[in-house]
């Protein structure tokens, strides 16, 4: 957009992208780093809301229930309790897979957002970005 000073307005306008050598290495500002910090399923559900939002690691879960493939229950060491988790489509599922999925009793590792979805908590593993479910 430029001003023409002659009929005293602004006129026409022309867009032009940066090449990208002219913006390599000139980041000036903030590095958003998303760190998945390992708790145990103890330290989430006595304290939910200090949790909420947050990107957490569970190490070493059990498969607790399981309805679908997507929707599913863990537990762990530390607690008596269980946590939902819920897997959008195409999010990643990596691990020792038996026919394709994982079943109740196995061992996992879940990688996740802490998440509350009509008054419940959950883990939500999301498509395309670092959440994961891995079977052990």
């Amino acid at each position: 957009l430029w001003y023409d000073s002659y009929n005293d307005a602004y006129d026409g306008f022309e867009i032009i992208p940066p090449s990208v050598s002219s913006i390599q290495g000139n980041a000036t500002g903030p590095t958003e780093v998303f760190e998945y910090i390992p708790h145990t399923l103890d330290d989430i559900l006595t304290q939910p809301d200090a949790f909420e939002k947050s990107l957490v690691k569970i190490v070493n879960a059990t498969v607790y229930s399981k309805s679908q493939d997507y929707l599913f229950a863990i537990t762990d060491d530390t607690t008596i309790g269980n946590l939902t988790i819920y897997m959008e489509s195409g999010a990643n599922l990596t691990g020792n897979l038996s026919g394709g999925t994982f079943h109740q009793g196995d061992r996992v590792t879940i990688q996740g957002l802490f998440v509350s979805w009509y008054g419940q908590w959950e883990i939500k593993i999301r498509e395309g970005k670092n959440d994961y479910v891995e079977v052990l």
